[in-house]
């Protein structure tokens, strides 16, 4: 606004290719010319999350007149942007961080922290199914097209409770989201494709929408929230039948997409941070398909089930599928064991079709649209806890929250304290988190990494294999030899490395079938590991030590050749057959040895070395350490960015 009164019309830059970001064409009626010369003006400029600053010119007529002037505002860094801890069972310990102001402005901040890096196994993977349903019908809003398999008995969970309802106005509301930070609530309507509403949470539209119009084929699905980032993502039903990416602070689309390989379309959608893994599914495949941030499939589990919505609890690792079906049920399945069935629920109002999208929010409570009455149901979950606040267990952040005053020759500062807790990881070994802003300045804010150890006892930091340990450890592969150890150079037996292998190859909360008696020399009831023995049989990595009679010899150390062979197989697939060998790797790994072939494999592919004399020592015993360093690099396990201890 001008001293005249006039209100005036600005153009950002970024529609002329030619100007950079940050500059504005004003247009304002030039005033009268006076005896002196063209009169003063003054402008008042403002604009969201930036100060207010009041300009003079003195405008010439038939000239460009431009002034150039810099709007106060918060310009935010965290340090240190990655911190190491590493603690022994007992201990507490504390790091020093700071949130540092370089702008004109204060600026108001909260933090927020998440679990990261988790790992995702490669099992399972099963076929994707092609779609039963007629090509006119691979977009419909509901699965009434589709031959729906018959449902296997679940066990009823104490859960489906209506806390409440609203009417959101739409004329078919379909895809939803929960924005975690602003408690919002975000939803779609296949008859206006090319658009997102916000509501509060009381269903009170707030008048923000996004465009959906750059990417929109012939719907948009479900959506997710990605708090790592603070962005939304959705379902685009038709069209590329990608997921694509939405800003609900700038409330634009990003242009950014991933794309998994589908070759139909999909409806439902759900994200989990720890991983950084999406999940998507729908009723042309009755299918969930696992996928990373580049768009490579992790996993793919036919679930059977006319998926309409996905929502999912990183605290829990349960994925919760709600149908779009004659009974419109909820199915909870636990991901981290082959998703496997925890029970089901029917929430009261939906049935017959009307299923659609699904979102969990932080108290665990779900989002649900109905096609039928057109209302947003608050749902309980009967779980608590879909989100992480802004501390864990095992790191405290104090303050979580507050102001950042502005620079003042140095910049402003907030001193923030994180406390770590040893007694507080879930697990022993290494684990990850992510610390965030969410602040009220324009500029990006870098998230900080943070590495916590919980280490065992009797692994020194000095130790050549004390990553690897710990990173098998984090991912649950073993929680160590008892008595806060993990016996790194103890030989490592047929019987553990079952166990090891099997958690590997399916996932740690994996639970194998109970014993049978497979091996003569595995009692089951006396032989430990001794269901996961039979399980390694059953995946086709081991065939046992002798056929006639099958044997296993549980209690037998295993050699570096052997191991080579059981890694290899684990991570590359029981019929995997490697290349064949050269006999020009290691001196003592001739070509013709029986071995050769994995050994060499393996070396190629970074997961084994040998010794610096230029040998394998394939016929010598595997230790506990060793075998640590081969799981992790085979299967690719979280490791620590920082600084790496010599390796062996």
């Amino acid at each position: 606004m001008d001293d005249l009164g006039d209100t005036t019309t600005t153009m950002a830059t970024p529609d002329d290719p030619n100007i950079g970001d940050g500059f504005y064409y004003l247009f304002a009626q030039l005033p009268g010319v006076g005896p002196n010369g063209p009169s003063t003006r003054t402008f008042t400029a403002s604009m969201s999350n930036y100060g207010t600053q009041q300009v003079q010119m003195n405008p010439q007529p038939s000239a460009a007149n431009q002034l150039d002037f810099t709007l106060d505002a918060g310009w935010l860094e965290m340090t240190p942007t990655t911190m190491s801890m590493r603690l022994n069972a007992g201990q507490t310990a504390d790091e020093a961080m700071a949130i540092l102001n370089h702008g004109g402005l204060d600026a108001t901040v909260q933090m927020v922290a998440f679990e990261t890096g988790g790992w995702v196994p490669s099992l399972p993977m099963d076929k994707i199914a092609k779609p039963t349903v007629a090509p006119e019908h691979l977009n419909d809003r509901n699965a009434k097209a589709v031959a729906i398999p018959e449902r296997k008995p679940a066990a009823p969970l104490a859960a489906g409770d209506v806390i409440g309802t609203w009417p959101s106005g739409l004329s078919l509301p379909w895809g939803v989201d929960f924005d975690q930070f602003g408690s919002k609530v975000w939803l779609s309507d296949p008859y206006v494709p090319t658009t997102d509403w916000e509501y509060q949470s009381d269903g009170t539209a707030t008048g923000n929408t996004i465009d959906l119009s750059s990417w929109v084929g012939s719907w948009a699905g479900d959506m997710a929230f990605d708090p790592l980032n603070y962005k939304l993502w959705q379902v685009n039903v038709g069209g590329d039948n990608c997921i694509h990416e939405l800003d609900p602070v700038t409330l634009m689309s990003t242009g950014n997409s991933i794309c998994w390989g589908a070759s139909t379309s999909e409806r439902g959608l759900a994200y989990d941070p720890i991983s950084d893994t999406f999940f998507v599914g729908g009723w042309n495949t009755l299918t969930v398909t696992r996928f990373d941030r580049g768009g490579n499939v992790l996993q793919v589990a036919s679930v059977g089930l006319p998926i309409s919505g996905l929502a999912f609890n990183p605290m829990t690792g349960h994925l919760f599928v709600l149908e779009n079906s004659p009974t419109d049920t909820v199915t909870v399945m636990d991901v981290n064991d082959n998703y496997n069935v925890v029970g089901t629920f029917t929430v009261s109002g939906f049935g017959n079709y009307l299923g659609a999208g699904i979102e969990m929010d932080c108290s665990g409570h779900l989002w649900m649209a109905n096609q039928g009455d057109h209302d947003v149901y608050e749902v309980d979950s009967g779980e608590s806890g879909g989100c992480i606040g802004a501390s864990l267990p095992w790191m405290e952040l104090d303050p979580t929250s507050g102001v950042v005053p502005a620079a003042s020759g140095d910049p402003g500062q907030m001193p923030v304290n994180a406390h770590f807790i040893a007694d507080g990881a879930p697990h022993w070994g290494l684990v990850q988190a992510s610390v965030m802003l969410i602040h009220n300045t324009p500029y990006q804010v870098n998230n900080a990494q943070v590495c916590f150890t919980k280490a065992f006892s009797d692994v020194a930091p000095t130790f050549w294999g004390d990553l690897f340990v710990h990173s098998l450890a984090g991912a649950r592969i073993s929680d160590g030899c008892g008595n806060s150890n993990f016996c790194p150079t103890d030989l490592m037996t047929r019987g553990v490395m079952a166990r090891w292998l099997v958690k590997a190859y399916h996932g740690p909360d994996f639970s194998p079938m109970p014993c049978a008696g497979t091996f003569v020399d595995v009692p089951c009831e006396t032989t430990a590991n001794s269901e996961y023995i039979e399980q390694l049989y059953s995946d086709g990595i081991t065939t046992g030590c002798q056929t006639d009679p099958l044997m296993y010899c549980p209690n037998d150390p295993v050699t570096r050749a052997q191991m080579t062979a059981f890694i290899t197989r684990t991570a590359y697939g029981p019929t995997f057959v490697p290349p064949t060998p050269t006999g020009t790797v290691f001196t003592d790994v001739p070509q013709t040895f029986w071995a050769a072939g994995y050994i060499e494999w393996l070396y190629n592919e970074g997961v084994v070395d040998g010794y610096p004399d230029g040998t394998f020592r394939p016929t010598e015993s595997t230790y506990r350490g060793q075998m640590s360093k081969m799981v992790v690099n085979a299967m690719n396990l979280p490791m620590c960015q920082a600084p790496m201890a010599p390796t062996k």
